[in-house]
């Protein structure tokens, strides 16, 4: 959305609120000075957000350029990417952000929730005939998840992103990265945030001629 003095801000919609992390953290990192990160602007009344009947609104600064899925990350910026998330990793939370970040725990629902479905896709017109060859590999799987899951030792927790693949990172050609989409920050192994730099060297790869 833009202002009739030609400023540009992108707004956030969602029916229902938004979790306190998400409101919280990325203006407090700003703080310490990760500049990267993209977090709502406060109201006049100095809060981060505005409700309008069952609905909540946040109010972003708009960066120019788009996301990193297609077009990958530069030299440069893959360098930027990796600085920036040793930064984030080595900011210590305040005792108020800390209060709202959840703890990574390891446990996942995937296998119950396969199992729970596995019935019904054996007989689906879509699924059927993959469940029937893959099924029993399928469910093989979700059992090992499960004895990996019960087996993890957990590590050092840090501020953790959790999704900061190239579709959360806007820059404007080889300009500076834009980091958005801190709905869902988690307290973690660093490694939570660091399986998405595969993804990201992929694309970065696929990008050059």
């Amino acid at each position: 959305m833009n202002t009739t003095g030609g400023d540009g801000y992108f707004l956030k919609v969602r029916r229902g609120e938004f979790a306190p992390a998400a409101v919280l953290l990325p203006p407090y990192l700003r703080e310490q000075g990760l500049t990267h990160v993209v977090a709502p602007m406060s109201t006049r009344s100095g809060e981060a957000g505005h409700a309008m009947g069952d609905y909540r609104m946040l109010l972003y600064p708009f960066h120019v350029g788009g996301n990193l899925w297609s077009r990958g990350l530069t030299d440069r910026q893959w360098i930027e990417y990796g600085e920036f998330l040793g930064k984030l990793h080595s900011t210590v939370p305040s005792p108020r952000i800390e209060s709202v970040l959840p703890a990574e725990n390891y446990a996942t629902t995937a296998p119950a929730r396969v199992h729970a479905r596995s019935a019904e896709a054996a007989v689906s017109n879509v699924l059927g005939a993959f469940w029937q060859r893959y099924g029993s590999a399928v469910t093989r799987l979700c059992e090992t998840v499960c004895e990996l899951t019960a087996k993890v030792r957990a590590g050092p927790h840090v501020i953790c992103h959790a999704d900061v693949h190239p579709g959360n990172l806007i820059a404007d050609g080889d300009g500076p990265l834009h980091v958005v989409d801190w709905d869902a920050p988690v307290m973690a192994p660093r490694e939570r945030d660091l399986m998405r730099g595969p993804c990201c060297l992929r694309t970065s790869r696929r990008r050059r001629p």
